[in-house]
C-alpha cells in the first residue's frame, strides 16, 4: 500500500510539475534550502534528482552535499548545518522548557538565522548568480528561509513552497488556507481534532498568538535580512508567499487530522521514501548492523535524530526515562 501510495504521489507531482516547466527545453531551476537539517534535505532529494534526471539543470543552495547527483546539479553549500547545530539550544532543554518557551524565543532564534542568511548572501556563487542568471522555477524550503524569500522575488519566476510537515498556520494562512481551529489542532498543544470547548477557544487564542509572535517577532526579523541585501522596496515574506505558486508538505492523511486543503495546496508525504534493501554487512564506527541478523530473538531498533551529537547526549534523568519504558519490554 505504501508503495502504491509512493508512485501515485510521484504520477502526481510530476504531473503538476508539468504544466509548469516546458518539457521540450529543460528548464533551468533553483532550490533553495541554505538552512535546513539533514532531514529537510533528505526529503527534498527525489525532487531534486527526478527533475534533474528528466533533463532539467537545477542549482541547489543545501547545508550539505549530496552524493550521486546527477551532473547537471550545482551544489553550492554556504552554511554546514552541523556547526550550526553544535551553538544550538540543547534538544532536551528545549524539550524540557516546552514549546512555548522556543515560541518565546523567536527573536533570537530570528537573529540566529539571520546571521546565517548573510553567510548566504555573501557567497560569491550567490552573488553572481543574483546579477546575472535568471530561473524559469524557484523552489523554497520555507520553514527557517524566510530570510532568503527575497531572492524568490528577485527572480520573478513561478515558485513552488516546501515543508517537510504539515504547514504550521503560520506559513499555511499566508496562501489562504487558514487552518480551522474548531477542529484542526495547533502544534503547541497536544489536542486531537475532537477538541472540548474549552480546549478549543484555547487552541484559537494560541493560534492567534503564534501568528502574532511569527509575524512580529521572527518573520520580521528575517524579511529584514534580505530588504537589507537586495533592497528596502522589496515585499514582506507575507507578501512573498501570498503570491507563490503552490505549497507541497511533506504530510499524509494517515498521519495527520483532518484539514480543508486549497488546490494549490499538495500533500506528497511519503516522496523520498525509497524500496527496502538489506542491511549492509559492512560496520561503520555509528552502525551495529553487523550483529543484527544473529540474534534469535525479537529485538527493536531506537534511534535519536542526527541532531544528537555527541555533545548532546542524554542527561541520567533522560537515560532512567529511557530504562523505565524500555524495561518491561
Amino acid at each position: 500500500m505504501k508503495k502504491l501510495y509512493s508512485e501515485k504521489a510521484a504520477v502526481s507531482l510530476l504531473f503538476l510539475f508539468s504544466f509548469l516547466l516546458t518539457v521540450s527545453n529543460g528548464a533551468k531551476i533553483l532550490f533553495l534550502l541554505p538552512i535546513a537539517s539533514r532531514s529537510h534535505v533528505h526529503v527534498f532529494e527525489p525532487y531534486i534528482s527526478g527533475l534533474a534526471s528528466r533533463g532539467h539543470d537545477i542549482v541547489s543552495i543545501s547545508p550539505m552535499i549530496l552524493p550521486n547527483m546527477p551532473s547537471n546539479v550545482e551544489q553550492i553549500m554556504v552554511i554546514d548545518v552541523d556547526q550550526v547545530l553544535k551553538t544550538s539550544v540543547h534538544p532536551f532543554e528545549m524539550r524540557k522548557a516546552g514549546k512555548l518557551a522556543t515560541l518565546f524565543n523567536s527573536t533570537s532564534t530570528g537573529a540566529a538565522l539571520g546571521a546565517s542568511c548573510n553567510k548566504v548572501f555573501d557567497h560569491p556563487r550567490v552573488q553572481r548568480m543574483l546579477k546575472e542568471e535568471s530561473f524559469d522555477l524557484v523552489v523554497i524550503d520555507i520553514l527557517a528561509n524566510f530570510c532568503v524569500a527575497g531572492i524568490v522575488h528577485h527572480f520573478k519566476a513561478p515558485s513552488i513552497q516546501l515543508t517537510t510537515m504539515a504547514a504550521p498556520n503560520y506559513i499555511a494562512n499566508r496562501i489562504g488556507n487558514r487552518p480551522i481551529t474548531s477542529f484542526v489542532p495547533s502544534n503547541f498543544f497536544e489536542f486531537t481534532d475532537r477538541m472540548s470547548f474549552l480546549e478549543r477557544v484555547s487552541n484559537t487564542v494560541l493560534d492567534l498568538f503564534v501568528l502574532f509572535m511569527s509575524d512580529n517577532f521572527f518573520i520580521q526579523v528575517m524579511d529584514k535580512v534580505y530588504q537589507d541585501r537586495l533592497g528596502k522596496n522589496y515585499p514582506s515574506s507575507a507578501e512573498i508567499g501570498a503570491n507563490m505558486s503552490m505549497l507541497f508538505m511533506n504530510s499524509h492523511p494517515v498521519m495527520t487530522f483532518p484539514r480543508p486543503l486549497l488546490p494549490d495546496v499538495i500533500e506528497v508525504g511519503g516522496m523520498h521514501c525509497k524500496d527496502g534493501k538489506k542491511l549492509p554487512k559492512v560496520q561503520t564506527p555509528h552502525s551495529c548492523v553487523t550483529f543484527l541478523p544473529e540474534i534469535l530473538y525479537d529485538f527493536f531498533w531506537f534511534s535519536i535524530s542526527y541532531r544528537i551529537l555527541n555533545n548532546f547526549c542524554p542527561d541520567l534523568e533522560m537515560k532512567d526515562s529511557f530504562c523505565l519504558v524500555w524495561g518491561p519490554l
